[in-house]
């Protein structure tokens, strides 16, 4: 299993590389295939309606307000299809952009379907490799990845890779993004001397193309370190990480996103080296920064929340991390659903909590939410939902004892 945050991290990630595409703005697309009947001329107070939803729903979008964000983009997909018709570039990006608000929001069966849905669409009216159809086709690896279809995910994003080579070229920033995110897959399948090649591959290309310090080239290098703490390699990752932290505060500064990231990394190594009371303070430290910056409901906030608890667990400092776990199940229940999956994780991580302290009926009670919420968005496969299965199972076995003594 991959070490703490990243799964959920490493997602967002892929959709977040799915900048917008429009084919209207791209010369080389080609004219979108006539609809079945002529619609309409659109009137001026149409195209102002749909500008005016257009920027209500992105403007939300970029605030991160994933759920608000919906309603504006559905109102103007709605008018879209009435006015320019089913198959239209603008139509098409508008269920793009659903698709990728479902998969932000944890709803990633939801988000599959859509994608599906866009890129039939897409193949049709742009072609097999427009770039709006291949980003398509990477929105739909992220969601099937979420679910633990490590397999088909992987296949489809090495088709991207291979059109992106041919239409974009080796080097081409958008590439080297759908590599990174093929090495993510691999880690999750535990392909760890591959995904480290990979990343190693992509560092050489951007540092050549786009020199050391580069933003883009810190991080491969961050992502090299991830495989190295699931190989159990967490000593060699966090002397990187540590120089690569020094690197980043001085290039991008102490409170830039992907420093935080780095030094989240760098706790998550130190976890993995048993040496939790620096991890713990590390820790403390990054959340004041992470709470002055970005909130104290932020995502980013809450997964530092859950890897305290942690530290604290591996400490005995039981009653402490069980209280640090209900403030995150709590904060994720009330920002993010009550059935996202970091909430259900919030919910496993709880149920250890309870249960270092024999807490066993509630205990099992938030192992079974997590067991069977991870279930239904995840999937049974997922090494997430296999974790909350068995200690909801070994809860049961140790209740069960406890009523037969």
């Amino acid at each position: 299993m991959i070490f703490p945050f990243h799964r959920t991290l490493m997602i967002l990630m892929v959709l977040l590389s799915l900048h917008s595409v429009s084919a209207q703005s791209d010369p080389k697309a080609p004219p979108p295939q006539a609809q079945s009947k002529t619609l309409p001329a659109q009137t001026p107070e149409q195209r102002a309606e749909m500008k005016r939803l257009n920027q209500m729903a992105d403007a939300l979008f970029d605030q991160g307000q994933f759920a608000a964000a919906e309603k504006p983009y559905h109102t103007l997909l709605a008018l879209q299809q009435r006015v320019l018709g089913v198959e239209h570039p603008d139509t098409l990006q508008s269920q793009n952009q659903i698709a990728r608000l479902q998969g932000y929001q944890g709803r990633y069966v939801e988000a599959e379907k859509q994608f599906r849905v866009v890129l039939v669409l897409r193949q049709r009216v742009l072609g097999a490799e427009h770039q709006g159809t291949l980003k398509t086709r990477m929105g739909l690896t992220a969601a099937l990845q979420a679910q633990g279809k490590y397999a088909e995910s992987e296949t489809i994003l090495r088709e991207v890779i291979a059109a992106q080579q041919r239409t974009l070229g080796a080097e081409h920033p958008d590439t080297l993004i759908s590599r990174n995110n093929l090495a993510n897959i691999m880690i999750e399948q535990a392909k760890y001397p591959e995904a480290l090649h990979e990343f190693r591959s992509i560092q050489a290309i951007q540092q050549r193309v786009l020199g050391a310090e580069h933003p883009d080239t810190l991080v491969s290098r961050y992502n090299a370190t991830v495989v190295l703490v699931n190989q159990n390699k967490a000593a060699a990752a966090a002397e990187e990480l540590e120089a690569l932290l020094a690197t980043e505060q001085r290039v991008m500064g102490a409170e830039h996103p992907e420093t935080l990231k780095t030094q989240h990394g760098l706790i998550a190594a130190l976890q993995k080296l048993g040496q939790h009371p620096r991890a713990e303070q590390e820790l403390r430290a990054l959340l004041k920064i992470q709470q002055r910056v970005s909130g104290a409901d932020h995502p980013d906030v809450l997964g530092s929340q859950g890897n305290l608890a942690t530290s604290l667990r591996a400490q005995e400092k039981f009653a402490e991390a069980e209280k640090l776990d209900r403030e995150t199940l709590t904060a994720r229940e009330r920002t993010l659903g009550v059935e996202h999956p970091d909430t259900l994780w919030s919910c496993y991580n709880l149920a250890l909590s309870l249960a270092v302290q024999k807490k066993y009926p509630e205990a099992l009670k938030y192992a079974r939410r997590a067991a069977a919420g991870l279930t239904k968005v995840r999937g049974a496969d997922h090494p997430d939902t296999q974790a909350s299965q068995k200690l909801a199972r070994e809860l049961e076995e140790r209740l069960n004892k406890e009523l037969k003594a």
